[in-house]
């Protein structure tokens, strides 16, 4: 926690030996002169500030350079401190965001599939019991509910990553988003996409696809709307994505748990892009900006 000087005195080497490091550790090599300064902010140490070598006069530091240089520790401290604050808080984000996704893929298994197997099961001990037509009937309705519950998987696992995107592309894969809204939401869809595939980044073609898809769950489930747009533009810094629905809206300011705003937020955010919602009773409109 105190300030330390080497000169004449005592060697830059010697003092780093006293803070059980090499001088090469401190980056420079065969220094005359030093002036440590620890980097503490609220008692905390964060690190060390190191000056070598006066380049003008004497390379000794006195007590002026000593003060200034401490006064700088100060502020530097602080701004690691912020930036160290800043980071964790976007890990708290992203972890709970990501328990969050877990929890809803954990209810929809629960509250679909597992519900639905469970039936089946019932289903055909009930008929094994009866035998004759009822055991027939059974098997067919069993054979239907097994062709049922394969559909609700692959749409969980086209959710969770789906095979378009891998091996048809972007476009595919927000034609094949289209079509879900349109199929399972009933809603009335426009999609406008103009892009250069073979010029996107992979995670760039994942954030674009999540980002659409997190807007269109949103519309399916709490906007009570009929149509949604989407356009994927593209210029030479970066895309643009625009999902738009004629739904009731909400108040984009206030916190929507369920909503995935904040998951939509950092996906944006983690990719150096923004996001931006505009809500009225007309209607939401999401609109991201990703660089290339």
């Amino acid at each position: 926690g105190e300030v330390l000087r080497a000169g004449r005195a005592e060697r830059v080497g010697d003092v780093a030996a006293r803070l059980g490091i090499h001088d090469e550790e401190l980056g420079v090599v065969g220094a005359e002169t030093a002036l440590l300064v620890p980097l503490r902010y609220r008692e905390r140490p964060l690190g060390v500030l190191c000056a070598f070598d006066r380049l003008e006069d004497e390379p000794g530091f006195g007590d002026r350079e000593e003060e200034l240089l401490t006064t700088f520790a100060a502020s530097a401290a602080t701004a690691v401190a912020t930036a160290q604050s800043v980071e964790a808080e976007r890990l708290r984000h992203s972890l709970r965001s990501a328990e969050q996704e877990r929890s809803r893929w954990a209810r929809e298994l629960h509250d679909e599939t597992l519900q639905g197997l469970a039936a089946l099961g019932v289903l055909l001990k009930s008929g094994l019991r009866a035998g004759g037509e009822t055991l027939e009937r059974a098997a067919r309705e069993a054979a239907e509910q097994v062709a049922t519950e394969i559909a609700n998987l692959r749409a969980l696992i086209t959710e969770l990553r789906p095979a378009a995107l891998d091996q048809l592309g972007l476009v595919a894969a927000l034609e094949g988003l289209a079509l879900r809204a349109r199929e399972v939401e009933g809603l009335e869809t426009a999609l406008d996409v103009h892009v250069d595939e073979a010029t996107l980044d992979p995670d760039l073609r994942t954030a674009v696809y999540r980002l659409v898809q997190e807007a269109l769950t949103n519309v399916g489930k709490h906007a009570g709307a009929t149509r949604v747009a989407i356009t994927v533009a593209e210029d030479a810094a970066a895309l643009a994505v625009r999902v738009a629905d004629d739904g009731r809206g909400f108040d984009a300011a206030q916190p929507t748990a369920g909503f995935g705003v904040t998951g939509m937020r950092e996906r944006a955010a983690l990719m150096g892009g923004t996001l931006d919602i505009v809500s009225s009773s007309e209607g939401t409109v999401v609109s991201a900006r990703i660089p290339r």
